[in-house]
């Protein structure tokens, strides 16, 4: 079962040329390319969700850190191994309206509320890619020892 979605148009157009080698590679050129597509959409459907597939899990794989932040919350998590780490740091004053307001010293204070914590989740692939699709972007490893130095 695969549980990623299917790349939209506009995906695929900034895939493209890893989309035509993938074609190529399964035996279709640009002329059967057209031709399955226009005769058997189903078929083409296919092709193009097992390429979403194979984006998606080099994206993945590719992707150690991931980063979110509301005006209120700050989510930073890592991938490792089969285990994934995360720092939570929620602003609980009413006094400030998001982290701009905040002072080097306002981060040791009662108005931040922060946890560390890990995870071993049973998919690891699909956990990660839920975190990518519910908005988490890719960051990498300075931000995650940025806010961890934050929240000692």
């Amino acid at each position: 079962m695969n549980h990623y979605r299917c790349l939209s148009d506009d995906e695929l157009h900034l895939f493209e040329g890893e989309f035509k080698a993938f074609l190529i590679v399964n035996n279709l050129h640009a002329e059967e390319w057209l031709k399955l597509n226009l005769e058997k959409p189903v078929k083409a459907r296919e092709i193009v969700e097992l390429f979403s597939k194979t984006i998606f899990e080099k994206i993945i794989a590719n992707t150690h850190f991931l980063f979110i932040k509301a005006p209120k919350l700050i989510h930073v998590v890592k991938k490792e191994d089969q285990l994934i780490r995360g720092i939570w740091i929620k602003l609980n004053s009413c006094s400030f309206n998001d982290f701009s307001d905040l002072k080097q010293q306002d981060w040791c204070s009662e108005h931040i509320e922060c946890f560390i914590g890990r995870k071993k989740p049973q998919d690891l692939k699909k956990e990660w890619y839920g975190l990518m699709e519910s908005g988490y972007q890719k960051t990498d490893e300075s931000v995650w020892n940025h806010y961890l130095k934050l929240t000692k």
